[in-house]
């Protein structure tokens, strides 16, 4: 390793020519993507925390430091999914600096020819075409954690740099506290600047540069816990430091052990391994280098001298999270894999005929065009037309319930209805919906969840494990379909000889769709007019053949035509 590349070691002009085009395949299809595929639940919650942060709604400071880096982005004059797209391209940006620090590193451990290998493995791997660029917080904190792993690899040595590389995983850390999963890898680059030390660097002058960088990391990362914990109106408060103003420890800890709890502790072993097979399957042969990569990696730890051979092995460790993370699901590949490619330049070692060696390449280049042709048919045609029709409907915002809040510049109500989220309603077998019906009263619900669905359509199978019943009866009893996946708060009556009693949640206009006229507690109102209904009991009187529905809002507009059928989530 780190030796001098001999003729052996350079790309043949037909590798450079195949590897040339799976780059532009990639980035081309990246760029289509930005705009056109389907977006995931997170990404619509990572800008409605933005919005809640700048209405200054936003009140956990853990795990939320993102949305200073991106507090201008509702200002953008987009949609919300053209918002979301803005923070794709940013992400896609970052993506390709991972290249870069990629090909950089394994350059130095191993040689060009090499490191483009590492290069062509990870963009043909499975999930990095779908998830490299996705508006998470993961690749900006892939791309500041890497980069201060570059750091404290490049030849120069300062403080400067050392206290740049503590503020990149500072910032990292503060982003998502999953980057902690890179540390070993730091133990790699602190093996390989001791193996390429010059006559004058000694042991303690290189403990004294990673020490510098932790210190900074840890100073960094306080001042920015304060910042940001100060920066919100209603964070968390702590029983020990009052309100917030400067580091909030509760704040910090609390959520932070629940996570470990949640995350690492209980799951058991390999809970993420469906995943990691579908992972195999979209990127067989780049997947298979990989975990090769790996292989070599541990045998060279075991065979190998000095202390350079445990670097390409520390540099993978941080893919041994996937036999205990709980999330390690398709999104969290692209995070965890940049160190771990620079291992796919141990398998390249093996194979210097180049003929055999560009068929490996073509070989990985098939499953990128697997994932090219499957990415490009889950389309936000649905998405882009329930938003487009909400806004319609409501010009002004409203309270509304769905499963991560889709309409992110509106105001959710509800819990963020992830698997995680439900789990934790499932255990503790008390309603979430109905209490939030009854003192948030949001006139719209989105049925973007299995649980949603299953709740409001008697028709769709329940989950395995249901909402609450009361959840399920507060939602059927108080919202009517509308158009595809919105329903309004609203209520049916088929017809019926006398007067009947019920109870409207949702408080506001609400517009009688019938033929004649009826009357609402004891008042006479002509069909296609509008009666304000107040929380609570009412009777209607209507002749026995008539079909009555009531549904909030003064004449909502609904499309003639027919909502898409695709899918509003195709899932990972």
């Amino acid at each position: 390793m780190a030796t001098r590349p001999v003729a052996s070691e350079r790309l043949t002009q037909r590798e450079r020519a195949v590897i040339a085009t799976i780059f532009a395949g990639f980035v081309l299809t990246q760029a289509w993507l930005i705009f056109f595929l389907f977006l995931n639940w997170e990404e619509y919650w990572i800008l409605n925390q933005v919005y809640a942060y700048r209405a200054g709604d936003l009140n956990t400071p853990f795990q939320t430091f993102h949305v200073h880096l991106f507090a201008w982005l509702p200002t953008v004059p987009a949609s919300e999914i053209g918002q979301i797209a803005v923070g794709r391209s940013i992400a896609f940006i970052c993506e390709l600096l991972v290249f870069a620090v990629i090909y950089d590193i394994t350059r130095r451990l191993f040689s060009a020819r090499d490191a483009l290998f590492a290069l062509a493995a990870y963009a043909c791997a499975g999930f990095v075409l779908a998830h490299g660029m996705s508006f998470r917080t993961d690749p900006f904190a892939a791309m500041l954690i890497i980069a201060a792993l570059w750091l404290m690899t490049v030849p120069r040595k300062s403080f400067i740099i050392a206290m740049l590389a503590g503020l990149g995983a500072a910032l990292a850390l503060l982003i998502t506290i999953k980057t902690a999963l890179f540390l070993p890898a730091f133990g790699g680059a602190f093996l390989y600047r001791w193996h390429n030390r010059s006559s004058k660097c000694t042991w303690t002058s290189i403990c004294t540069f990673f020490a510098v960088s932790a210190l900074a990391t840890l100073f960094f990362f306080a001042v920015g816990w304060a910042f940001h914990s100060s920066s919100l109106a209603s964070a968390m408060p702590s029983p020990v430091a009052g309100p917030p103003s400067g580091f909030n420890h509760n704040a910090l800890t609390s959520p932070a052990d629940a996570a470990f709890e949640k995350t690492v502790a209980t799951p058991g072993f390999f809970p993420g391994f469906s995943y990691f097979t579908r992972w195999l399957a979209f990127g067989p042969v780049a997947g298979i280098v990989m975990l090769s990569g790996v292989a070599l990696a541990v045998v060279q730890a075991v065979k190998g001298r000095g202390a350079i051979r445990f670097v390409p092995l520390l540099f993978a460790l941080p893919l041994a999270s996937l036999l205990f993370y709980r999330n390690a699901y398709p999104y969290f590949y692209p995070f965890i894999l940049p160190s771990v490619a620079i291992c796919a330049a141990l398998f390249s070692q093996q194979f210097p005929d180049p003929l055999r060696r560009m068929l490996l390449i073509i070989l990985m280049a098939g499953g990128l065009l697997f994932q090219i042709g499957y990415y490009l048919q889950n389309d936000q045609i649905t998405q882009r037309e329930t938003a487009r029709q909400v806004h319609q409907m409501f010009p002004t915002p409203v309270n509304y319930i769905d499963r991560n809040a889709a309409i992110p510049s509106f105001t959710k109500a509800g819990p963020f209805m992830s698997t995680w989220g439900m789990e934790g309603i499932m255990e503790k077998g008390q309603p979430v919906l109905a209490p939030v019906i009854a003192q948030k009263q949001p006139p719209m619900v989105i049925a973007n969840s299995p649980y949603l669905e299953a709740a409001l359509d008697r028709s769709i199978p329940t989950p395995l494990v249901p909402m609450p019943a009361a959840d399920v009866r507060a939602l059927r009893e108080n919202y009517i379909p509308h158009w595809g996946q919105i329903w309004i708060a609203g209520k049916k009556f088929p017809p019926h000889n006398g007067v009947r009693r019920f109870t409207i949640a949702v408080s506001g206009p609400y517009t009688l769709e019938c033929a004649g006229s009826i009357s609402l507690d004891g008042t006479l109102h002509a069909c296609g007019s509008t009666a304000n209904l107040t929380a609570g009991p009412h009777m209607i009187d209507a002749p026995p053949h008539m079909q009555v529905t009531l549904r909030w809002g003064e004449h909502l507009p609904r499309p003639t035509r027919a909502p898409p059928t695709a899918p509003f989530y195709y899932g990972f």
